[in-house]
């Protein structure tokens, strides 16, 4: 069975333009994945993902480097993605999905199919979301629900429903906490975590990417904030996060925290080269160079 929330996880243009040009450095809407609208630098890879364009400049497509992981297609147009995967589990997710003017994601709808052959279990299911932005940019808040029925061990059938609340709190710039409450309606777990940041050491964030910093276990919806996708990220990265988690089965670590310490390194242009050990690689759009 397949989750179909779709996680925050973190990268962002620094501008807030309304400028929607069709294509090249011109185009400095999320979608172009470009971080400095001067120089036209933009995302090429993070992680385990690298990030294809099309001919007029926007996203086409995102690979996970293992063949058989989930690849994100925007072939259909900005405004249906297709997930695949066909790992332990197979399954296919198509979204459509509304932006601003800004190429921020503003909500989508999705159905999803699936199967697992080994657990002899398929499902079907459908979901939602909705996002808000302060007036700086930053995203504040995520609603996302969704509910699946499918057969598990090839004969017995079951239905799960859900909604996720994620409130992110931003201070003078800064991320300071993201909070989470899933409420498990019908046959799903219910659970909250809170994400609390830490900025002992100055990581100034240049370009206003986000990138990962122990956040965010669900891996379906990874890279949309990398991408862009939802706004920017804050002036300067944390050095610290504490995690606190609690579900029906308990807590994590010592009194239900975990502590994590941060780390990154930087290019000469200022865009992040590593954070926590995943690497961020760039190139310049057509047309910028």
């Amino acid at each position: 069975m397949i989750a179909m929330t779709m996680s925050v996880s973190f990268v962002s243009c620094d501008d807030d333009d309304d400028d929607n040009g069709s294509s090249g450095v011109g185009n400095v809407s999320a979608l172009t994945g470009i971080i400095d609208k001067e120089s036209g630098l933009r995302l090429k890879s993070f992680g385990e993902y690298t990030v294809y364009y099309n001919n007029e400049g926007l996203y086409d497509s995102i690979a996970h480097k293992e063949d058989y992981l989930d690849d994100y297609a925007f072939q259909y147009g900005p405004d249906k993605i297709r997930r695949t995967n066909n790992a332990f589990y197979n399954y296919v997710t198509e979204f459509d999905v509304n932006y601003d003017k800004m190429g921020r994601m503003t909500s989508y709808e999705s159905q999803e199919t699936g199967e697992c052959v080994y657990f002899k279990s398929n499902w079907t299911g459908t979901g939602s979301a909705s996002y808000t932005y302060d007036k700086e940019g930053h995203l504040t808040s995520m609603i996302q629900s969704g509910g699946e029925t499918g057969i598990e061990k090839g004969e017995q059938p079951y239905t799960a429903s859900w909604i996720e609340k994620v409130t992110l709190t931003w201070e003078n710039g800064l991320l300071k906490e993201i909070a989470y409450e899933d409420i498990g309606l019908e046959n799903a777990r219910t659970w909250s975590a809170v994400y609390t940041f830490g900025y002992d050491t100055e990581y100034v964030n240049k370009y206003k990417q986000w990138v990962y910093f122990y956040v965010f276990g669900d891996n379906n919806s990874i890279f949309y904030p990398y991408l862009g996708l939802m706004g920017k990220g804050p002036d300067k990265l944390p050095s610290s996060v504490i995690f606190t988690y609690k579900d029906k089965l308990g807590t994590v670590g010592k009194n239900g925290t975990e502590t994590y310490t941060c780390s990154y390194e930087f290019n000469a242009d200022g865009s992040v080269a590593k954070a926590n050990g995943r690497e961020y690689t760039y190139e310049y759009a057509t047309g910028s160079k």
